[in-house]
């Protein structure tokens, strides 16, 4: 039962990147893969309720993620008795992220070993988008001529991609989890990575690319005389990369126009208008519903492509409070962990991570988002009970 559970969670995981994806109908539809074994690995779960839902270790992360919901939810009906027409719906996404991140946190706190596996999963994931991408399999061209994969967002496909390729930077450079020399070849599927974040001219995730791999590069914890050529390799390395990338017309075009005009494609509008709508309600907000009842000169949805806005404007500095409480908690395990990953990769996730949901719509129900989350903020070698086992056994050695 439990080996089913875990194969449902990796499934799941592998999945999230064209999560709207199905093979009987559209991103809406009940039956989707991605959907079906959610929904399974959390069913499974159930069996063992009070060991897979248990707030031990995790309660500083549900509290905090519930508060904000729930307070958002609250906007939201206050909004719709005050104006009917602003139909109240219940945002399940947001709960199920929340229920997913749970779920992953604990199983990776009651089974360490399994992050490799989870790691796998992820590089796994780039390498397939990457070959669908390579083969023109499943492909659509949208605006622009941007191209995404089974219907997934360019943004979380060129996400995805970014995540994997510095994934296998870390393996290659500091090899954490201890994979053998096999791993070098590896660098095989670097450049499938790199036409895959090409093709979806997201300038975001070229964006995310440049400064993860800065980032690592500067933070890195290596002896200066091992620092010094890496760093110096990696900024050559930076500059042929950057300049492949922009050998796509689409990525290039619309690359420049945001270099020289600053074109952030609607966004600095929606953006506005978050910040206008949170000054107009900084309590409480006005909930998802009132921000898309409000009227404005946006095509569609009112939504901000900015998770740090759009939680102001439906959830005011009430909600803001338990949303910023959340990320400083993230951000305080995740350094916590970095000498046990042995690498500043998690670090560096968390960065990528927190700068996407700066320009993503929908980002705070992003479930790829909070899994990533949950798998690099949980302790990945040994927890407390592990630590005391060591001690005893390392006790019984002295006698």
């Amino acid at each position: 039962m439990e080996r089913l559970r875990l194969i449902f969670l990796y499934i799941y995981l592998f999945s999230l990147s064209f999560e709207n994806w199905s093979p009987w109908g559209g991103g809406t539809d009940l039956f989707r893969p991605a959907l079906i074994f959610a929904m399974l690995y959390v069913i499974f779960s159930l069996f063992g309720l009070t060991r897979n839902f248990s707030l031990r270790y995790t309660k500083k992360f549900i509290y905090p993620s519930i508060a904000l919901w729930l307070i958002i939810t609250f906007s939201s009906i206050l909004y719709s008795f005050k104006f009917p027409n602003a139909k109240f719906s219940l945002n399940y996404t947001l709960l199920a992220c929340i229920v997913s991140f749970w779920l992953i946190y604990n199983d990776i706190y009651k089974e360490p070993k399994l992050i490799k596996t989870l790691v796998l999963i992820i590089i796994v994931n780039g390498i397939f988008l990457s070959l669908m991408s390579f083969f023109q399999i499943g492909i659509d061209i949208g605006y622009m001529g941007r191209e995404s994969l089974l219907g997934n967002n360019p943004n979380i496909i060129g996400l995805s991609a970014v995540i994997s390729m510095l994934i296998i930077v870390a393996i290659l450079i500091d090899n954490p989890l201890g994979y053998s020399n096999k791993r070098f070849f590896l660098i095989l599927f670097l450049p499938l990575l790199l036409q895959t974040i090409a093709k979806t001219g997201s300038k975001g995730a070229l964006l995310l690319l440049m400064i993860g791999f800065l980032a690592y590069l500067l933070i890195m914890k290596k002896k200066f005389k091992f620092k010094f050529p890496l760093f110096f390799v990696g900024l050559i390395a930076f500059f042929f990369i950057y300049q492949y990338l922009l050998q796509n017309e689409v990525l290039s075009t619309r690359w420049n126009e945001f270099i020289e005009t600053g074109n952030t494609t609607g966004r600095s509008e929606r953006w506005f208008f978050a910040l206008q709508t949170f000054r107009n309600f900084p309590i409480i907000g006005v909930g998802e519903n009132g921000l898309e009842h409000l009227p404005s000169p946006f095509i569609g949805s009112n939504e901000p492509h900015n998770v740090y806005l759009y939680v102001l404007a439906t959830g005011g500095i009430v909600a803001f409070i338990p949303f910023i409480i959340l990320l400083i908690r993230l951000t305080r395990s995740v350094f916590q962990n970095r000498n046990i990953w042995r690498t500043v990769l998690p670090v560096v996730i968390l960065i990528i991570l927190l700068l996407h949901w700066f320009k993503a719509g929908g980002g705070l129900n992003s479930k790829l988002v909070w899994a990533y989350f949950a798998i690099i903020s949980c302790n990945p070698i040994f927890n407390k009970n592990n630590i005391r086992n060591n001690e005893a056994s390392n006790t019984l050695h002295k006698y």
